[in-house]
């Protein structure tokens, strides 16, 4: 695993081990479990860590995941060269302070476009510390991607943007109507369909945009479909591509002051913080997101209160958790028309589907379930992935509160669904299922289950 070699030690890696206090060993695990996260199959352990302090070179996808844990541990922004793995030739998401959001958005979507330049864009990393910029949160220092993000609010309309001059007005129409196609495909089979279609279109939009006279809407338009194409990363386990894609469509709402799209975005990254283990960051995201969004607008706030909610729990602050579900249970019937749902999502299926991950995260099992049952009342047919999802989650819950059957109904409502999709969100609540130990020990029906998983796990998805 360790193939090529410096000249000399790495003494700068051995000064950044000894300071995390981590052993060998130890570092060796938090590459293995975020090397999992960035969709690699790491087995490292001590030995191969001493090789790399003795100067031998870990693969070109494995010394940015050696960064971010040291990184992590530290508590501080880390680059390459400060792991003395400077040489190893690793990619870096496009960005530059002079260039705009369109040209960075341009250029990202065309590498993500061309089959010969996504695998290195597969293989950035997910950033906490770029999580942080965002955010400003690290050593003080003002966000890079925006002013002072929980302090100041935008005096924009939001989505009330003018309609766009003369020959403009056809475009934004296809615009919006790809938005919506892409969407609806993404939810009815998966991430994995759209992503390189979506990053064509958005690469070409971006591109002509970039010489567009008062083309406001339609950059409105294309923070939509940024944030779109960034979920669909994230729906693949892509999480370093995904989180390159929600800050450039923050950055692009910024620069324009959509408060909805910029809303969405940070929505968005604290999704992903949140189902990546980090609570208190989802939090501040949504806590921002929350106060850019316009007040008005009943159904973007219900959509950002859901993770808001979850996040909470997570976090462990249970009063303020119940108290948001409290307020916000109150606005479902008012947010059911959102014109952003085909889009964004359900704002009610998806608000019982993070009200259901609260309950959980606060012990509260059969509310979690009451939930969910709710959820999957609300999601509209096509919505065939976000369904898998909760048939998984609901599974893993049944299981937990020993109620067999019924998980094993919805496990195998599941199976039916996962041949059809390409989401690694779905894959991995299959493989939770399936590596429960109790779904193995239930009656003839559970086993059939359980036999039919472990077939669907061994076929690769499409």
């Amino acid at each position: 695993m360790c193939p090529h070699r410096l000249k000399e030690p790495n003494y700068r890696l051995r000064e950044l081990l000894a300071e995390s206090g981590w052993s060998g060993e130890a570092l060796a695990r938090a590459v293995n479990a975020l090397g999992a996260q960035c969709n690699l199959q790491l087995h490292y352990d001590r030995t191969s860590v001493a090789h790399w302090l003795a100067g031998s070179r870990p693969q070109s996808r494995v010394a940015p995941i050696i960064v971010e844990v040291l990184s992590r541990r530290l508590g501080r922004p880390l680059g390459l060269p400060d792991a003395g793995l400077a040489a190893l030739c690793c990619p870096q998401s496009p960005s530059s302070a002079a260039s705009t959001g369109l040209r960075e958005l341009a250029a990202l979507g065309a590498a993500d476009a061309d089959p010969g330049r996504r695998g290195e864009l597969e293989a950035l990393v997910y950033s906490l510390h770029a999580l942080h910029d965002v955010l400003g949160l690290d050593h003080g220092r003002k966000s890079s991607t925006v002013s002072s993000l929980e302090t100041t609010v935008f005096k924009g309309k939001g989505r009330e943007l003018a309609r766009a001059p003369g020959d403009w007005e056809w475009e934004q129409s296809g615009m919006a109507e790809a938005a919506s196609f892409f969407a609806r495909h993404a939810d009815t089979f998966g991430g994995g369909y759209i992503r390189t279609p979506l990053a064509a279109y958005v690469a070409r939009a971006s591109s002509v945009l970039q010489v567009a006279n008062q083309a406001k809407p339609l950059t409105a338009q294309v923070v939509l479909l940024s944030e779109l194409l960034a979920r669909a990363h994230a729906e693949c386990g892509e999480h370093g591509l995904a989180l390159a894609y929600y800050r450039l469509s923050l950055r692009l709402a910024e620069e324009i002051a959509d408060t909805v799209g910029g809303a969405l975005a940070l929505r968005g990254m604290a999704v992903q913080a949140l189902g990546l283990g980090h609570p208190q960051e989802a939090v501040r995201l949504c806590r921002v997101a929350a106060r850019r969004a316009p007040k008005g607008d009943i159904g973007l706030q219900v959509h950002i209160a859901g993770p808001y909610a979850a996040a909470l729990a997570a976090a462990g602050h249970r009063n303020a958790t119940l108290r948001l579900q409290e307020v916000k249970d109150k606005a479902l019937t008012r947010s059911a028309t959102w014109d952003l749902a085909p889009i964004a999502g359900q704002p009610v299926a998806l608000w019982h589907y993070y009200t259901a991950l609260a309950h959980h995260a606060l012990g509260d099992r059969l509310t979690s379930v009451a939930r969910l049952h709710h959820c999957l009342d609300n999601l509209e047919p096509y919505r065939q992935c976000s369904t898998a999802v909760v048939h998984g989650r609901l599974a893993l819950e049944l299981v937990s509160l020993g109620r067999l059957t019924e998980a094993t109904h919805h496990g195998h409502l599941l199976c039916d669904l996962y041949p059809r999709l390409q989401s690694a969100r779905v894959r991995d609540y299959l493989a939770h299922l399936q590596a429960e130990p109790r779904i193995h020990q239930g009656p003839s029906e559970t086993q059939r289950l359980c036999a039919r998983m472990a077939t669907l796990l061994r076929q690769p998805q499409l």
